[in-house]
């Protein structure tokens, strides 16, 4: 039973005992009154009347007129009885009536009987007894007057009572457990990690003392956490960003396209492009390290603002010196020229005297996880000669085509979609305890002519050229549903970013789940974490909506993108992914090891389970589950397994 309850019902049983224990003290007070005043009324009667009729007593004529006088006192209806005996206790006069009011309730009667008072007075002429008067007080009109007074009172004390117990549910609701309601509310939101600050402090002593210190512990833990955020912030931003322009630094850089080539799951693709700051080296040595810093800081927000013009997704870094590097993911070549083209004129608007060398020289090359990063850099270094020689100052290198065009690939699409099938490889997310977490479902989808797997490196990037992305997303999707529940095992699904903010797409997912309420606690669904930065208030409350069906959250490739891990409090994920880049070979990079530490430590205070990926080596392996993490994912823990492999296991 709550508190509230509790003091209600305990207040409303003490106010009825006052309640009634008043009514029948106020009640019995009364009646004894009434008993009292009775008395006194027949004893005045009897000596009164007495010494009235002494001088006609002993005389049988004048018995007429003594008659005639107990009569008249009689007959004003106090009395029960009045009696005139002579000296032998013979009745020579008589008069009585009834004791009761037909108006009274007989169990009140009962309650508070009024007992008729018997009074007596002697009748004598000088010393001589000439006889005896005896008057019965009549207690009709004490009841009466009796019951009168109770109803009074009953309804004075009900008035009473219902006052008392408005009060008291106000002290109750009000003033008592409101304010521990509020706290109730405030610790659950702690536990949540969301450090809210109760505003309206109640007034009463215990309770304001109470309620400053939740606050204050609230307030405490807000600050200890933030505190923890910023740290591991400026962990990642030492070892990860570049001082001067605060993009992403060579190691950031390295350990981000190596995960991209790696990245045989998501069979990533797309263009790099190497901006190199042509004026750096006579700017330094003619207007010294300053002009030098806000040279590149320019050229920086140059190629920031040309690749935000076009694109969402980005991420640049410095690699060296006066070099810059630029991906861009899912990127044909007609557009990685006309993004070359647009870096030049960006860059050109800085072009000044001191700016002996031009501004900035632009190559690009594609890439896709067929590519060595040796290779890849080869044929960038080798773009950027060409450019340097270039009039336009930008050349752009690609793979020979094997690609298709926009016409075959619209209808290779067309035909996938119209069959609505795909095949699944799964691979498992293994915990410490060797025990299973998820299994990550990576769809495989079939040429309608050839039979062939169509490799997924060309087939994302071709529907989101094509408009396709969400068509592709919703066949996958209503295939996992249809088939998740058949293992008897967690599933991870992956959505693209463009499907994820899409709100058709949204509201067409929220149906499916709709329709596949029992498949829900069955899905893991995994959010890429520059989802995160893209809008997060709309993926706040799409994850929230998720959640109430039952599906579970998991951020991947947590890391990869220079974006604070507040974010992380806020979507408040089942589980944490650490981006492959950090976890590769993480026994012999101590920075990687600080950064994966300390993300480790927040996401345990948000009790968040923390998953790493792409783990190659017993070493990568040891040192993780050392760490601290909850589950590993990689070919040293389990290959993928088509689905009948997997429900035989």
């Amino acid at each position: 039973m709550s508190l509230s309850k509790q003091l209600g019902l305990g207040f409303f049983f003490v106010l009825t005992l006052v309640f009634i224990g008043t009514l029948w003290m106020n009640t019995q007070n009364t009646r004894s009154f009434l008993e009292s005043q009775l008395t006194s009324h027949a004893q005045d009667t009897a000596t009164s009347l007495g010494l009235s009729i002494t001088p006609y007593i002993g005389n049988e004529d004048d018995l007429a007129i003594i008659e005639t006088m107990i009569n008249a006192i009689y007959d004003r209806g106090f009395y029960a009885s009045i009696e005139l005996h002579d000296t032998q206790g013979n009745v020579l006069i008589e008069r009585s009536q009834s004791t009761r009011e037909s108006n009274i309730p007989e169990w009140f009667v009962q309650a508070f009987r009024i007992v008729a008072p018997v009074t007596t007075s002697e009748v004598n002429d000088g010393w001589t007894i000439k006889g005896s008067l005896k008057v019965i007080g009549n207690p009709s009109a004490g009841y009466e007057q009796l019951w009168q007074n109770a109803v009074q009172s009953l309804l004075v004390t009900a008035v009473a009572f219902i006052i008392a117990l408005f009060f008291t549910w106000f002290l109750v609701k009000k003033v008592i457990s409101q304010p521990i309601n509020r706290v109730i509310a405030q610790a659950d939101a702690i536990s949540r990690k969301q450090f809210e600050k109760i505003e309206d402090i109640p007034t009463t002593k215990e309770l304001y003392d109470f309620v400053r210190a939740i606050n204050g512990m609230s307030e405490k833990l807000f600050l200890m956490f933030r505190k923890l955020s910023n740290q591991s912030e400026e962990y990642r931003r030492f070892a990860y960003a570049d001082l001067v322009t605060g993009v992403g630094n060579r190691r950031a850089f390295e350990l981000a396209i190596t995960q991209l080539l790696n990245d045989k799951n998501n069979n990533a693709e797309g263009f790099l492009f190497l901006v190199r700051a042509a004026s750096l080296k006579h700017i330094h040595t003619e207007l010294g390290g300053d002009a030098g810093d806000r040279y590149l800081k320019s050229v920086c927000q140059a190629m920031k603002e040309a690749a935000s013009a076009e694109y969402d997704h980005f991420s640049i870094f410095r690699v060296n010196g006066g070099d810059f590097a630029l991906i861009i993911e899912n990127l044909k070549t007609s557009h990685a020229k006309a993004m070359a083209k647009l870096l030049a004129i960006y860059t050109k608007r800085l072009e000044k005297t001191e700016h002996q060398s031009g501004v900035a020289f632009i190559a690009g090359t594609q890439f896709n996880t067929n590519d060595e990063f040796k290779s890849l850099m080869e044929r960038a270094d080798a773009a950027l000669l060409l450019a340097t020689q270039s009039q336009q100052r930008w050349a752009v290198s690609d793979h020979e085509e094997q690609g298709q065009s926009n016409e075959m690939w619209r209808e290779r699409i067309s035909q996938i979609l119209k069959l609505g099938n795909a095949d699944f490889v799964a691979q498992s997310i293994l915990g410490q305890d060797g025990r299973l977490i998820y299994n990550e479902w990576f769809a495989r989808i079939h040429d309608v002519t050839t039979n062939e797997t169509v490799p997924m490196a060309q087939l994302i990037p071709a529907s989101i050229r094509l408009d396709n992305a969400q068509d592709i997303d919703k066949l996958i999707i209503q295939n996992v549903l249809m088939n998740a529940s058949d293992t008897k095992q967690k599933v991870g699904l992956n959505i693209s970013r463009i499907s994820l903010f899409d709100a058709n797409f949204v509201a067409w997912f929220l149906d499916k789940l709709s329709v596949y309420r029992s498949t829900c606690p069955y899905l893991v669904l995994e959010i890429p974490e520059r989802a995160l930065v893209h809008d997060i208030e709309s993926l706040v409350e799409l994850t929230k909506t998720l959640k109430s069906y039952g599906v579970e959250i998991c951020v991947e490739h947590f890391g990869a993108q220079l974006a604070g891990v507040t974010h992380m409090r806020r979507l408040m994920p089942d589980y944490l992914k650490i981006d492959g880049r950090f976890t590769r070979g993480i026994e012999d990079h101590p920075d990687n090891q600080l950064f994966v530490k300390s993300l480790i430590h927040i996401a345990n205070g948000l009790d968040i389970k923390v998953l790493a990926e792409m783990i190659e080596t017993q070493y990568e392996q040891a040192w993780l589950m050392q760490a601290g993490v909850d589950g590993l994912q990689g070919y040293f823990i389990s290959g993928p397994k088509n689905l009948l492999t997997l429900s035989e296991d």
